[in-house]
């Protein structure tokens, strides 16, 4: 006999920048009631539909959508996104921020820890320096700061141009600080001790270093060590509403002595990568400009209530 007639699953789509879209997918699936949508390439025109055939050989509209799409499912490409608040505009989930679990950050804690202390010429005097750093931001307390700044980072971006000066940029790291600040943000700013050595310091800029130890928002990592693994501790020690302020994408082989899946979760969630604008006659600085994360993690995630899956 010639077979059942299929249920059509309707799609509708808005390309992404980079060509790949996101998808959402729910219904009831057939035997156990599982299934999967899965998304990836072009999406299509807003409005067209697919037959579950045209979806199962992934040749629907050339949307590039390769699914097992049992009877009863439904698959919408590239769904718009509230992104403010991170409601999908299909079915209206509030998609979840994931985070690390307590044991992921424990082990990254004692991960960098490690990392820390060892490959120095000097691990004794290492140690002591970073259970020195540790007593410090234990005794600062957990609610002290909420944005951290990767100094160097800061003190470099957009100063590598022909004729620049060899120190880092102290007005520029100055600009930062107060933009968190003027937010309403509890700053930490861990530099290099050598940054602030009478010889590495111009004098015109030492009464900026000087309001920044006034202000205690400044942490000296010591010579010899690694600035990465002091603001990366602090970072995950202090917090998930913590974030971390760099354009610093993290591919230096130290950081790949991570755990993988564990570092780019955190990375996700915590990095807020910034760009530093035109002059501002008003405030006499230039304009700083922040990209924190999205509210809700870009991950595939599934809906409990609905079943509905987002790709």
């Amino acid at each position: 006999p010639p077979p059942e007639p299929r249920e059509r699953a309707s799609a509708r789509a808005r390309p992404s920048a980079s060509g790949s879209g996101s998808t959402s997918g729910s219904g009831s699936g057939s035997g156990s009631g599982s299934g999967s949508v899965s998304g990836s390439g072009s999406g299509s025109k807003s409005g067209s539909t697919f037959t579950a055939r045209q979806v199962d050989e992934g040749k629907a509209a050339g949307s590039g959508m390769v699914a097992c799409a049992p009877k009863g499912w439904s698959a919408t490409s590239c769904a718009e996104m509230d992104t403010s608040k991170g409601v999908c505009g299909c079915c209206g989930t509030l998609l979840r921020s994931i985070d690390l679990s307590p044991d992921d950050c424990e082990r990254m804690l004692e991960q960098v820890s490690s990392l820390a202390c060892t490959g120095g010429k000097d691990e004794a005097k290492g140690a002591k320096q970073w259970e020195a750093f540790t007593s410090w931001l234990g005794r600062r307390g957990k609610g002290a700061f909420d944005v951290i700044i990767d100094g160097a980072n800061v003190g470099y971006y957009k100063n590598n141009f022909p004729g620049a000066p060899k120190h880092v940029n102290y007005e520029q790291i100055d600009w930062v600080i107060r933009y968190f600040q003027s937010k309403g943000h509890k700053v930490l700013l861990v530099l290099h001790q050598r940054h602030l050595f009478e010889q590495t310091l111009p004098a015109r800029y030492a009464h900026i270093t000087k309001k920044w130890k006034e202000e205690k928002v400044m942490f000296n990592t010591p010579a010899g060590s690694n600035d990465d693994w002091y603001w990366l501790y602090a970072a995950v020690w202090l917090g998930r509403s913590v974030k971390v302020v760099t354009n610093d994408e993290m591919r230096d082989h130290h950081f790949g002595m991570l755990r993988p899946r564990s570092f780019q979760r955190w990375k996700e969630r915590h990095v807020v990568h910034f760009d530093v604008g035109h002059w501002n006659k008003r405030t006499r600085s230039r304009d700083i400009m922040a990209f924190p994360p999205p509210s809700y993690s870009i991950r595939m995630q599934r809906c409990l209530d609905s079943g509905a899956w987002h790709v």
